[in-house]
């Protein structure tokens, strides 16, 4: 795309264009202030915000890359980009590193909640990354352990309540013997709303997780009204993601964890085992975050 020049002045190359105005304009023509840490440019003319024009470039970029997501359909999408984003080496060496990182900890009680706030990261780096359409893995930064850490772990819990409660209420509404008496119906239907209470709760986790990766907010995680929105938006293609996500989570399960069972106890080296059956219980994970993502993709802002 050709540069445009300052409209003020023809010679300068534009920077930056005023909304309001409608003029494009160069550094000459815009004041820097400094808010939060970030620098923005107002216009000197009328005072309003002045967009970088770059900005613009990848506004359209995104809206292009957007509509051929959409054009592409939720299936393609994870038959394709998400398989191979299984072998993209920036990912490969984050989860063997994470399997390293939790193979350490996991010989302590307390340090495995580290180990679970760093797996949260990586996973919700995978759904954020996907859904911002990025074909590689950008780790996340750890120097801010609140931020890459702890917050995650507090996310991802969140993201977990509602199945957790089920599963418990569902538990402890379960008859202890045949119901025949009259007076143990109540009971019944209490066990019949534990189950009701699971399979919503078991619907909904893939879209917690989604918003615990997107918005990084654990009281929208919560809220029933972000669930309503966000399914309205995504409609049929979440009942296609999440099929897919359980089906990645039952290899995880019934593949990957036996493996990885079966490694820890036949390699010689405890520890090398740990690391190997660790890394093979990601990649159905990353796999899960990827799907995740691409489901989201499309409707990215």
């Amino acid at each position: 795309m050709a540069s445009v020049a300052c409209a003020n002045h023809p010679a300068a190359t534009a920077a930056f264009e005023c909304g309001p105005c409608r003029r494009t304009l160069c550094a000459s023509c815009v004041k820097i202030l400094e808010a939060r840490g970030k620098q923005m440019a107002m216009c000197l003319a009328c005072g309003a915000l002045a967009i970088p024009v770059d900005h613009h470039k990848a506004v359209a970029a995104k809206d292009a890359q957007r509509t051929i997501a959409h054009d592409e359909g939720l299936t393609t999408r994870i038959f394709g980009p998400c398989l191979a984003y299984l072998v993209e080496p920036g990912l490969l060496a984050s989860l063997a590193g994470l399997a390293v990182v939790a193979a350490i900890l996991s010989y302590g009680a307390m340090v495995g909640w580290i180990a679970m706030g760093l797996e949260a990261a990586v996973y919700f780096r995978i759904v954020q990354s996907a859904a911002n359409g990025a074909d590689t893995f950008d780790p996340p930064d750890f120097t801010d352990p609140w931020d890459e850490i702890v917050w995650p772990l507090l996310r991802y819990i969140a993201a977990a309540l509602p199945l957790i409660l089920a599963v418990w209420y569902a538990i402890s509404t379960i008859p202890d013997a045949t119901i025949t008496d009259a007076a143990e119906r109540p009971r019944m239907l209490l066990s019949f709303g534990g189950a009701v209470a699971v399979i919503a709760a078991v619907v909904l986790w893939p879209l917690l997780t989604v918003i615990a990766a997107i918005h990084r907010s654990s009281p929208s995680v919560l809220n029933p009204i972000m669930w309503a929105r966000m399914l309205v938006v995504l409609k049929t293609d979440y009942l296609i993601a999440m099929f897919f996500v359980y089906a990645a989570f039952a290899l995880q399960i019934f593949l990957a964890v036996p493996l990885a069972a079966a490694l820890i106890v036949k390699l010689p080296v405890p520890f090398i085992g740990r690391v190997a059956g660790g890394f093979l219980i990601y990649l159905p994970m990353a796999l899960r975050g990827r799907i995740l993502g691409e489901l989201c993709r499309p409707y990215m802002e």
